[in-house]
């Protein structure tokens, strides 16, 4: 026992995380005499009775992820097809419950083909496994809730994750799938503008856009409403085919472009800091006019944090710790609103509510 045990010993460089027992001696026929004395009856074949009990089970549950998701492509003859019909399926704003399911069933999946591998009969199914990870980690951009990163980050085995990682690492777009990368990054930005196929380009950017547009909407609702808008409209022409694939990813750059540049108009008016800035942008908006728009918003927001009260009250470092405060800092940026336009006490009411949100959020 002690020799097998050494045999297999794993070890971290080179990478090794299973492997075969060579037996040229005859050391596992001894072992076999000594579990029948030691671990009641054993019997050769029982090595593999796990493997080929769970064979079965692990065929049900690949046709179970067979029958959720699309099949108008080959998943071995097309995988790349495949995955793009399955990414847009399982699109979490129309089928939350469906990629529950799938989530579900692939950990099932890795669970069983864990458990064959490496033995040879697990070889039929690596690409269904790299297939369906990979699909996977597409998921890590379309779900940026906490509870679901749980779930997609869950590790599997060291094997299996072995297995997976070095699939992932062989080509420059799975690449980065699964890590955290963002378009607000300027190095990672370039590395998406340097893969070659457009689909694949375009299909990164567009889940990084609509992740970091619906969490940006928190802490900028000015701009980020617009760019959200933008971006709708932009995926409605993709889906209905009204768009070239190469005018769809310009547009997608040029959103990105925008966001990396959202701050420098407001800084240009001597706006400092994600707040300030959130709301000379919210209050940009609320104008039809475009340079109209520019000009009160930069008048009102000078307004609201040059005005004593509101300046001393932020200048605190837990002021949103203290929440006996945002009724009165609400009511001094209503009166300003009021102030300077000819909103009704309602409306301006609504405004200063929005604004007191984003100062809290930043």
């Amino acid at each position: 026992m002690q020799a097998i045990a050494r045999v297999n010993r794993t070890c971290n460089e080179p990478k090794k995380y299973a492997g075969y027992i060579v037996d040229y001696y005859g050391i596992v026929e001894n072992l076999d005499k000594a579990l029948q004395i030691y671990a009641g009856e054993v019997v050769p074949q029982h090595i593999w009775t796990r493997i080929e009990t769970e064979l079965p089970k692990l065929e049900a549950v690949l046709q179970q992820l067979f029958d959720l998701l699309p099949h108008h492509q080959d998943i071995l003859r097309a995988p790349q097809a495949y995955l793009r019909d399955a990414e847009l399926y399982l699109d979490p704003s129309e089928r939350l419950d469906v990629v529950d399911e799938f989530l579900q069933l692939l950990n099932n999946f890795n669970r069983l083909i864990d458990i064959i591998l490496p033995h040879p009969k697990g070889a039929a199914y690596k690409p269904y496994l790299y297939v369906f990870n990979e699909l996977k980690a597409y998921l890590k951009n379309k779900l940026p809730d906490p509870g679901y990163q749980e779930k997609l980050n869950q590790r599997e085995t060291a094997m299996l994750q072995y297995l997976v990682d070095e699939y992932l690492e062989a080509d420059e777009v799975r690449s980065l799938l699964g890590r955290e990368i963002s378009i607000l990054n300027v190095d990672d930005f370039e590395r998406l503008k340097k893969i070659k196929s457009l689909d694949s380009r375009a299909l990164v950017m567009k889940n990084q856009l609509k992740h970091v547009t619906k969490t940006g909407k928190k802490k900028d609702p000015g701009f980020f409403a617009e760019i959200e808008k933008a971006l709708k409209e932009l995926l409605q022409a993709e889906k209905e085919k009204r768009i070239e694939q190469i005018v769809f990813l310009q547009q997608l750059e040029e959103l990105t472009q925008k966001i990396h540049q959202k701050d420098q108009e407001a800084q240009s008016h001597g706006f400092s800091g994600p707040a300030q800035v959130a709301t000379y942008h919210y209050l940009k908006t609320q104008f039809s006019d475009t340079q109209l728009g520019k000009n009160q918003a930069q008048l009102w927001a000078t307004k609201i944090f040059t005005d004593t009260d509101i300046a001393d009250t932020l200048a605190s470092e837990i002021w949103k710790q203290k929440t006996d405060v945002y009724k009165p800092l609400e009511k001094k940026i209503r009166s300003i609103l009021r102030g300077v336009s000819n909103w009704s006490p309602s409306v301006a009411k609504g405004h200063a509510a929005t604004i007191l949100e984003t100062l809290k959020n930043n």
